[in-house]
C-alpha cells in the first residue's frame, strides 16, 4: 500500500464499472494485456 492523493469519479452510463475495469486492465500481471505505452514510444 502507498499513500497520497485520490481521484474521486463519477461514472455515468450503462455498465460503466465494467467498462472501465476493462479500461484500467487486469490486476494479475498473468492476465494483463501487453503494455502499449511501449508501442507508443516507437512511433514517435
Amino acid at each position: 500500500m502507498s499513500s497520497g492523493a485520490i481521484v474521486p469519479m463519477i461514472l455515468e452510463k450503462d455498465n460503466a464499472v465494467e467498462d472501465f475495469r476493462k479500461l484500467i486492465g487486469a490486476t494479475d500481471p498473468a492476465k494483463a494485456a501487453p503494455v502499449q505505452y511501449a508501442l507508443y514510444l516507437q512511433n514517435l
